[in-house]
């Protein structure tokens, strides 16, 4: 006998109020424990409630006019965004059969059968629509890790350039509409050469994986914020929010936190510096993202220049109105 792949849930709308207690007592005699979840609804917009909340794996659409359920799996389509949800249509049948199985295929049902159908066929039928389901949840997941692999810098877990890119066109966009203000903050290693020199090339790739990790774990970097590796021991972070000085006292944090770490790997301990620069726009930024990154690493020379083990900041709007109220 065909099982679903694991326990399913499932939400009957039914336009037949007296079959409703039957349909569920049908149901959980038929699969038993490969149904985890059951509802049972009589009002549409009742179901589409109940479906919003859980998300069921399969919805039983059964004894409605055509129309209506035409409508509600149009309606639960919207709302599964991404995942695929097992849509079973139950119809009367009669001379508009055809017409309106066709009128439900078209609407997005995965199966439309009669109102009738035996539950030995029914629960055929749902098994299939149900392992559909979840070998496209399987492969939705396996999509998303890919996509997550082809911007993440493997031996960090930081975004790698081409993540940061695409989210630093976001960022400034949303700068320019007047959404946010951003920070973009370049980190090098002090004298990392030297890591290699002395050491060896495993324990440089572990600076730089346990530097990356620093990062990411330091709580600095928020939601709306991007940390990666630019290339080497180099870091780029992204940071958005309202305040030039909250975004400053970040980068002095991650200073101080990188300054304040013992690196230690395969018996040796060890303790690195690092230099930062960091340039910041109001919202309502108009220039280039460009601008900014450069500003940054500009910034990031000065501290270099300057001793390193330090942060160097500039405020380019602050900078901007300078030079515009001097000419």
């Amino acid at each position: 006998m065909l099982n679903p792949i694991r326990p399913m849930s499932v939400l009957i709308v039914t336009g037949a109020a007296a079959d409703a207690h039957v349909m569920r007592l049908g149901l959980q005699e038929s699969f038993g424990r490969y149904i985890k979840i059951i509802d049972v609804t009589n009002d549409l917009e009742m179901g589409l409630k109940y479906f919003s909340q859980t998300h069921h794996d399969v919805v039983l659409i059964h004894g409605w006019s055509s129309s209506h359920s035409e409508a509600l799996v149009i309606r639960i389509r919207r709302q599964e965004g991404s995942r695929h949800t097992g849509i079973i249509c139950m119809v009367q049948t009669g001379d508009g059969f055809d017409r309106v199985v066709v009128d439900n295929y078209n609407a997005g049902s995965d199966e439309v059968v009669p109102y009738n159908l035996s539950m030995t066929i029914l629960r055929s039928k749902m098994t299939m629509v149900f392992n559909y389901k979840a070998m496209t949840d399987m492969l939705r997941t396996a999509n998303h890790k890919l996509q997550t692999m082809a911007v993440t810098d493997e031996l960090t877990g930081c975004s790698n350039m081409r993540g940061f890119t695409k989210r630093l066109s976001t960022a400034v966009a949303s700068c320019s509409a007047g959404e946010s203000g951003l920070a973009i903050m370049m980190m090098d290693l002090d004298h990392f050469k030297r890591v290699n020199d002395r050491y060896n090339h495993l324990v440089g790739s572990h600076v730089i994986r346990a530097t990356g990790q620093l990062l990411l774990k330091s709580g600095l970097i928020g939601e709306n914020d991007l940390a990666a590796r630019y290339g080497g021991d180099e870091f780029v972070v992204l940071f958005s929010g309202e305040s030039a000085a909250t975004q400053f006292e970040k980068a002095q944090k991650i200073c101080s936190l990188i300054a304040d770490n013992v690196f230690k790997y395969d018996g040796i301990s060890l303790k690195i510096t690092a230099s930062i620069g960091i340039a910041w726009v109001n919202k309502g930024f108009t220039g280039q993202s460009s601008d900014v990154v450069k500003a940054a690493d500009a910034m990031l020379y000065k501290s270099k220049a300057q001793g390193r083990n330090q942060v160097s900041r500039l405020n380019i709007s602050e900078s901007e109105a300078v030079q515009k109220k001097a000419s």
